[in-house]
């Protein structure tokens, strides 16, 4: 037996809540920026996303601004072309089976989500009660509501996270003092 005891790792809920955010700093979005990480009831990562556009849309072709949903300029914005982190990470899943299983998502899901959730029979969702700045559609009262509606009619259990995601920043720290970051010729 060893005199030296493992390294302290976060818990289940704060180690894929912390990924969901990691995925969510590779959106694009200026403003908001959600992640996704599904996993099985094995502790299995079975898919991850964030919100953007497919992949085939130009990021530069489209305005990121926040428009009113009455804008009937005819321009595209972000609200017609970016999918949704939850989808991304249920498309990312690659048709595995999802019943059952739990997605750990940086925000609380919009409706058409959860009604993809539902679909999926994915068991519990599990959210961190993160909203972006007022104009944002994360401060959508009636639409969590609804959101409500649906898991509750589809019997998925929704949570609030309740863990701790500090140990990116720790773990970032730690990698400063291995000099991870020193190197220049990387991004």
């Amino acid at each position: 037996m060893s005199d030296i005891p493992p390294r302290p790792v976060p818990d289940r809920a704060s180690k894929y809540m912390g990924l969901a955010w990691i995925h969510a700093g590779f959106s694009k979005d200026p403003n908001t920026q959600v992640g996704a990480q599904i996993v099985s009831q094995y502790n299995q990562p079975l898919g991850s996303g964030y919100n953007g556009p497919p992949r085939l849309i130009d990021d530069t072709s489209f305005s990121w601004k926040r428009t009113s949903k009455n804008d009937e300029s005819g321009d595209l914005s972000k609200y017609d072309v970016v999918v949704h982190a939850e989808i991304n990470a249920i498309k990312h899943s690659c048709g595995q089976d999802l019943t059952d299983a739990t997605l750990y998502v940086t925000a609380f899901p919009c409706q058409a989500c959860m009604l993809e959730i539902v679909k999926e029979e994915i068991g519990t969702v599990v959210y961190m009660d993160f909203k972006s700045s007022s104009g944002s559609v994360l401060q959508n009262t009636e639409g969590r509501e609804k959101a409500l509606k649906i898991a509750e009619l589809g019997g998925i259990k929704v949570e609030k996270f309740d863990g701790n995601v500090n140990w990116i920043a720790d773990w970032t720290q730690r990698l400063v003092e291995l000099g991870v970051f020193d190197d220049k010729s990387t991004c």
